[in-house]
């Protein structure tokens, strides 16, 4: 098997994320998830 090792680092840059406003979206979302998660551990 080949796997391709590259000498730069791999680097996120800004043009590889979504929009603010859109990334924001997601992370409310995902954030509204998680409470809903930890809190039915509770019963």
């Amino acid at each position: 098997m080949h796997r391709q090792i590259r000498n730069d680092p791999s680097l996120i840059t800004v043009d590889d994320v979504p929009p603010r406003t859109q990334l924001n979206a997601v992370l409310r979302e995902l954030l509204l998830v998680l409470r809903m998660d930890v809190g039915t551990d509770d019963v």
